[in-house]
C-alpha cells in the first residue's frame, strides 16, 4: 500500500503542469509568512512527505509512549528525593527551577520526540523538553503541502482521524496568538468533525497529532 501511494505521488507530480517556478516561489512565500524557518532558510525544501503505513504508525506510537513513560518515571524518582538532583550536576538555580510547582502533573506539556522510522524500526534522535519550538511546524507544513495537487489526491483516499489543538507561539519570530479557544469551542469543533465523517476526532487546547492515538489504532 505504501509503495503504491509513493509511486502514485511521484507520477502525479510528474504530470502536474502547475508545478512551475512561480508555484514553488509561492510555497516558499507561505513558509516565510508563517515563519516556518530555520534562521532564514525554509524548513521544507522539497515536496517529499514521509508516508507511514498503519503498522509503522502503530509501532511509532507504542515506542514513543514507552520512552515518554520512562522519562516521566525518571523525573518522578528524581523529584521525590531532591538530593538525587545533585547527581545530574545541576546548578543551584536549575535545581530551584526543577523543584518549582508547575501546576500540572506531567513532566512537561510542550515536549516532543524526534524519530526516524524504517520498516518496523524506530530510531529516536532527540527529546526536546526545553521549549515549544517546532510544536506548530508540522501543522503549518501540512497546510502548505495541501497546496500541491498530488498531496490532496492522496489525502482524499481516506482520512479517518482528525486532531485539533491550540496554536502555541514557539518564539517572538512566529505569528502571534490571536486568541485562545475555549473548551466549549473545542467540543463544538469535535462535534463538527464527527458530522463530517471522521471516525475519531480529538479536539482540545493541548492536543497534538498523536494525542491518545492508542484509542484509535488499537495499540
Amino acid at each position: 500500500m505504501r509503495e503504491r501511494l509513493i509511486d502514485q505521488y511521484h507520477k502525479t507530480l510528474a504530470l502536474d503542469e502547475s508545478l512551475t517556478p512561480e508555484f514553488c516561489a509561492h510555497l516558499k512565500n507561505m513558509m516565510h509568512t508563517d515563519r516556518l524557518l530555520y534562521g532564514e532558510r525554509e524548513i521544507g525544501v522539497a515536496l517529499r512527505p514521509h508516508l507511514l503505513t498503519r503498522t509503522q504508525y502503530d509501532v511509532l506510537v507504542q515506542a514513543s509512549e514507552i520512552l515518554a513513560g520512562a522519562f516521566e518515571k525518571v523525573a518522578s524518582a528524581l523529584l521525590s528525593e531532591p538530593a538525587r538532583l545533585q547527581t545530574l550536576r545541576l546548578t543551584d538555580r536549575e535545581i530551584k527551577l526543577a523543584l518549582a510547582e508547575p501546576g500540572y502533573s506531567t513532566l512537561a506539556v510542550t515536549t516532543r520526540l524526534d524519530a526516524f522510522v524504517q520498516d518496523r524500526e524506530v530510531k529516536f534522535v532527540e527529546y526536546n523538553a526545553e521549549n515549544p519550538s517546532s510544536l506548530t511546524d508540522q501543522a503549518g507544513l501540512n497546510k502548505i503541502l495541501m497546496e500541491v495537487g498530488a498531496m490532496r489526491d492522496i489525502a482524499a483516499q481516506g482520512t479517518d482521524v482528525l486532531t485539533i489543538g491550540q496554536y502555541l507561539r514557539p518564539s517572538p519570530l512566529h505569528l502571534p496568538i490571536e486568541r485562545y479557544w475555549t473548551p466549549d469551542e473545542f467540543r463544538a469543533l469535535r462535534d463538527e468533525g464527527m458530522t463530517m465523517g471522521y471516525r475519531h476526532v480529538e479536539s482540545g487546547p493541548l492536543v497534538r497529532s498523536s494525542y491518545h492515538a492508542e484509542r484509535h489504532v488499537g495499540v
